[in-house]
This record gives C-alpha cells, structure tokens and sequence, in this order.
C-alpha cells in the first residue's frame, strides 16, 4: 500500500487502540492489583454475607443473577473456602457451599484457562456427592467453556450486576469504608477487562495492517533525518556559517523519556563548550526548544542572554563539575515554527557566543 489516504486511515484507525492511562486505585498502587490470589481473597470475602462489610448478599446475589444461577436459596452453610485442595494437591481458587448446590469457581486473571478441570469436577463429585454442582470460569475476557458443565462468566457482567445493586444499597443505608472499597476493587476489575478487550483487539488490527504498520515504521526514520537536515540549515543561516559547521547528535540524556520525545543537540562548532541549543520532537507532534549556556553563574550574561531569548524563563542546573545555566523557550506547534525559532536563535546565540569569548 502506498496510498498516503490509505495510509492516512489506517493511522486515524490506530488512535483507538492508543492506551490511555488509568486511574490509580488502592490495589494498582500496590502493583498487585491483577495478581489472582489478592482478586480472589477480596471476592470471597464480599461473597460472604456474613461479613463485616455489611453488605449483605449484595456480591453473592449479583453473582447468583449474572451467572443464571437460579439458586434456590443464597445461604451459606460455611465461609467462602479458598485455594481447596484436591487430592492431587490442584488448588480450586473459591468454593461456596449451600444447602442442595455447592459452587466452585476459578478466577482466571491474564493467564490461559488451562486448568485440570475434570479433575476438579471429580472431585467435587466425591466430595459432595448428594449436592448440585455447579462450575463457573470467571475472567475478564470471555473464555471458552473447557465443556458443557462450566458456565462462563466475565468480569464485566458480574460488574454490572455488582455496580446495579449497589447504586440502590447506597440509596438506602450510611456510605461506609466498605462501599468505597468495593467500588475500589470493582475499578481494578474494570481496568482487568478493558485492558484484556483492548489486547484483543489491538492484536486483530494489527495483525489486519501488518504490512502497512511495517512500511510505516521506516517513515518515522526519514521524518526525523529531515528535520535534522533542516535544522542544521537553519542554524547554519541564522549563524552565518557553512552547513557542515553545525553539529546536530541525539542527545544523551533521554534515557525513559525516549518514548515520549526524540531529543537532538544542534550547534555551530564554535559554540562548543559555551552555549547549546536543543530540540525535542515530542510524541504529540510539536516540539519544544532548550537553550544552554555552560560557564560560572554571571548574572550579567544571564540578563543579557534573557534579553536575547525573549522567553522571560531562566533555571539554573548544576552538575558536580561545572556550572551550567539552563534556559527553556517555548513550544512550537509545527516544524515550520520549529525552523524559524532556530534561525532566530542561531543569529541571537552567535553574537553572545562571539562577546563570551571575546571576553
């Protein structure tokens, strides 16, 4: 495909799958906000409704609706077992136990349902062999069932049957620590599945512009060597010199910010060790300009070298071996903006640079 409106598409496409940042809830901070154990320990718990957070049946009941469980009765008849052992030693992440049915479920989170899951039916079998037993695969994506006894239940259903029966709960008793943390743990549940639909379908377009994506790629490269070129033109006139008297080298510094901008340092030769300017192309498209000056701190070429930036904006940095007077310009919206900036600069730069050295 070499159709730039194709292309133009496809990259409108694209912006979908862009992943926002999420919000932070008290189980991201942590960093174990999508590990099973800690999901399925504050599952249990909220299924039980003899629990301290008062919420009565509230969890259990949604997910008696969500799942078409049709249970004849949502009493317990012991706390929410986890992590029960079979006689292989293969671990059931939540048994609940009531009278005629007994439900076993295994909580999948970013990990493939690949569980031994006739020997968890067998087992059951034996171990209450005069109940109904019912097996549920919950996961924030949809899974498919291993077979016709496992009823597959997302998180995003179980979500909103959660979320309708607590905006009624709310409307009739005191907010408390416990709703909050619900609603806390149900965002982490959010960001699970949302994540996981959006791997999905990041994958299948991808993979449908594969080829397109891959000559894309290389655009990227070129783009940036123009800007270099002209960059290095426009110092080269702004400071009156010859094109191949100006360096312009990827800056050093870039370190984790490299995915947010490309950063460039761009100067004439005789500028070494005085002044430097740099640019950033930033991942929005617009670029920001820097303006270093290197020396002992003299608030007389400061004031001078501000008069001569016209930004107004002056932060000095210091490093362990030398002084060094750091001066931030200002945003450009386009390259052509960008271009302009340097020349201005080159032209301003060069006559303080000449003064510097003169002195």
């Amino acid at each position: 495909m070499n159709n730039f409106h194709q292309l133009e598409q496809i990259l409108r496409e694209s912006r979908k799958h862009i992943i926002s940042p999420q919000e932070k809830t008290i189980f991201s901070i942590g960093g174990k906000g999508h590990y099973e154990n800690p999901i399925s320990d504050i599952l249990a718990f909220f299924l039980n409704p003899y629990e301290e957070h008062g919420l009565k049946d509230l969890v259990l009941s949604s997910l008696n609706d969500s799942a078409n469980l049709k249970l004849e009765s949502l009493k317990l008849l012991s706390q929410p077992l986890r992590e029960n052992a079979t006689q292989n030693n293969k671990r059931i992440d939540i048994v609940l136990e009531f009278d005629k049915q007994v439900i076993l479920i295994e909580n999948k989170v970013r990990h493939v349902a690949n569980n031994p899951f006739d020997l968890y039916e067998n087992h059951f079998k034996e171990k209450f062999e005069d109940k109904q037993h019912v097996f549920i695969l919950l996961s924030p994506k949809k899974e498919k069932s291993p077979n016709d006894k496992w009823i597959v239940l997302s998180y995003e259903n179980l979500i909103d049957k959660i979320e309708s029966k607590l905006g009624t709960y709310i409307l009739k008793n005191s907010y408390n620590k416990w709703i909050v943390f619900l609603r806390e743990f149900l965002l982490n549940l959010k960001q699970e599945y949302e994540a996981a639909k959006m791997e999905d379908d990041s994958f299948r377009f991808i993979e449908k512009y594969y080829q397109d994506i891959c000559n894309l790629m290389p655009m990227k490269d070129v783009y940036l060597f123009e800007i270099q070129t002209y960059a290095k033109h426009r110092i080269a006139l702004g400071a009156n010199i010859e094109i191949d008297n100006v360096v312009c080298k990827l800056a050093g510094w870039q370190g984790k910010e490299k995915a947010k901008q490309t950063v460039y340092d761009i100067y004439p030769t005789s500028w070494e060790k005085i002044l430097n300017i740099s640019f950033s192309v930033k991942i929005n498209g617009f670029f920001e300009i820097y303006v270093y000056f290197y020396g002992e701190e003299d608030p007389l070429a400061v004031n001078e070298l501000l008069g001569l930036l016209d930004c107004g904006q002056y932060l000095p940095s210091y490093s362990k071996s030398e002084c060094l007077q750091y001066f931030n310009t200002y945003e450009c919206y386009s390259s052509k903006d960008l271009m302009d900036e340097l020349e201005r600069l080159a032209s301003s730069l060069n006559r303080f640079s000449k003064l510097t050295v003169s002195t």
